[in-house]
C-alpha cells in the first residue's frame, strides 16, 4: 500500500511541476481511496473552486487530471468538460478522445503542450476551436463538469469531434464513466 501512495505522490509532483501556483491536494488522497472509476485534479477538489490560472480570467491551462480504476475491459477513454449552466445549455470547454485506458493522468497544461501521444486527439470546444476554453461565465458561479467516459472498443473520434458527439456515442457505447465537478465565477 505503501508503494501505491508513493507512486501517486510521485505523480503529483510530476503534474505539479513548472506551476507557478502552489497547489493543495490534499484532498486527493481522499477522492482516490475507492474502488469504483473516479476521476481527481491536484487543482481543485470535487465541487471545489477552479483556480484562476485555468479559466479566461487567468492563463486559460488546462487542469491537471488523475483517473483510477479503469474497467479492466477498457480500451479507450474520452473526456468532455462542459458547463451545464451556460444560458444557451450545455457549454462544451474541452473534448478529448481516444485517450489509451493504460494512462492514468493528464498534466496541467496537457492542451497547450506541443507534444503529445499521437493517438490522442483534442476535439472541438463550444467555439469551434481545437483544445481547452477554461471556465469563463458571463455570472454567477456556474459548474464545469469533467467526464471520463471508458469504452470498450475505438471509437471513431477525431479533431471534428464534439462534445455532443462524444456523449451521444457514449450514451450507447461506453462501460462506465467517471464525473469530477468544479465551479468558478468571475
Amino acid at each position: 500500500m505503501r508503494a501505491y501512495w508513493a507512486a501517486v505522490f510521485a505523480l503529483l509532483v510530476v503534474i505539479a511541476v513548472g506551476c507557478e501556483e502552489e497547489i493543495d491536494s490534499s484532498h486527493l488522497e481522499i477522492e482516490l481511496n475507492t474502488m469504483r472509476f473516479v476521476l481527481a485534479s491536484p487543482s481543485f477538489p470535487q465541487n471545489g473552486l477552479i483556480p484562476k490560472k485555468h479559466t479566461c480570467n487567468g492563463d486559460n491551462i488546462s487542469p491537471g487530471l488523475i483517473w483510477k480504476n479503469v474497467p479492466e475491459n477498457a480500451t479507450s477513454l474520452a473526456l468532455v468538460c462542459n458547463d451545464p449552466d451556460a444560458p444557451a445549455g450545455y457549454w462544451y470547454h474541452w473534448v478529448v478522445a481516444e485517450l489509451p485506458a493504460a494512462d492514468d493522468s493528464l498534466k496541467i497544461g496537457f492542451s497547450n503542450a506541443p507534444v503529445r501521444e499521437a493517438s490522442i486527439v483534442e476535439g472541438s470546444n463550444q467555439l469551434n476551436e481545437i483544445g481547452y476554453y477554461g471556465p469563463c461565465p458571463p455570472s454567477d458561479t456556474h459548474r464545469y463538469v469533467f467526464t471520463l467516459y471508458a469504452f470498450d472498443s475505438k471509437m471513431p473520434f477525431n479533431q471534428k469531434t464534439t462534445g455532443d458527439a462524444v456523449r451521444w456515442t457514449a450514451s450507447g457505447f461506453a462501460i462506465d464513466s467517471a464525473v469530477l465537478v468544479g465551479r468558478y465565477s468571475q
